[in-house]
């Protein structure tokens, strides 16, 4: 099963997110953030407060780039096991 397949993992990204948010001060948060391994629909990207957002996987992205959430972060199709 992929990452992202069961709704769960939207609420646990959102949780993760939050935290995030509240622990990481805010002038860390004007920088870059990386998540290796985001998976095929980046949930926790799109809920952190950053200025630039990168995400990283292997799976293909076939994401529709118009949603205003989802622009804002930039997708790198990789497989770090090669």
């Amino acid at each position: 099963m992929r990452k992202g397949t069961f709704s769960i993992e939207g609420f646990l990204a959102k949780q993760r997110a939050s935290m995030a948010n509240r622990l990481i001060s805010g002038s860390h948060r004007k920088g870059r953030i990386l998540d290796i391994g985001c998976g095929e629909w980046p949930f926790f990207l799109i809920d952190t407060q950053f200025s630039k957002k990168y995400g990283l996987d292997r799976l293909c992205f076939k994401i529709d780039k118009k949603n205003a959430n989802i622009s804002k972060v930039n997708l790198i199709n990789y497989n770090i096991e090669s």
